[in-house]
């Protein structure tokens, strides 16, 4: 995420969608985006891994994504260590 984030900003996710059917492809694509709106109420953009030609917007997806993971394993594991369950109640 970067400082812009906001109420209203989409959340773009890369995906890898393994169908070899057209229709199986689209329904699990749009399935997909459906319920991830769903989770986090707003907007989802999808973008296909094997979509990502230029080899410098991956390399700055990897970094940011590498980045972002230390963060996510940062948080839990305070979250262990204060003994939260991630469970809203």
């Amino acid at each position: 995420m970067t400082d812009k984030f906001n109420l209203e900003s989409d959340i773009d996710f890369i995906v890898s969608i393994i169908a070899n059917d057209p229709i199986e492809y689209a329904e699990n694509y749009f399935e997909l985006k459906f319920e991830l709106e769903k989770i986090f109420r707003r907007r989802i953009d999808l973008l296909e891994q094997k979509a990502i030609r230029n080899k410098t917007f991956e390399d700055l997806i990897n970094q940011k994504k590498h980045s972002f993971m230390q963060d996510e394993i940062k948080k839990i594991k305070k979250d262990e260590n204060t003994g939260y369950d991630g469970q809203c109640r």
